[in-house]
């Protein structure tokens, strides 16, 4: 499930950016990408698992502070 959505993710962004390649062909570059992840010792892995939480917290809050100005607060508030 990983492989095909990372996969999936990585295809769409590669296709975003003008290379155009298949959901199976990144599929194997995330498999190349974070395949070897599954050979570090426990202490590595998390430190990539910290590393990868904030910068998933710095998207969500970057995605709030640049769309803060679009929200209608009487919308939310019902």
């Amino acid at each position: 499930a990983y492989t095909a959505g990372g996969g999936h993710v990585l295809a769409q962004l590669a296709n975003h950016y003008g290379f155009g390649i298949s959901k199976n062909a990144g599929a194997l570059l995330f498999i190349c990408l974070f395949g070897p992840s599954v050979l570090m010792r426990h202490t590595m892995l998390g430190k990539m698992n910290a590393l990868f939480f904030f910068v998933m917290l710095g998207a969500y809050i970057l995605l709030i502070a640049t769309s803060s100005q679009d929200i209608q607060l009487e919308l939310v508030m019902r």
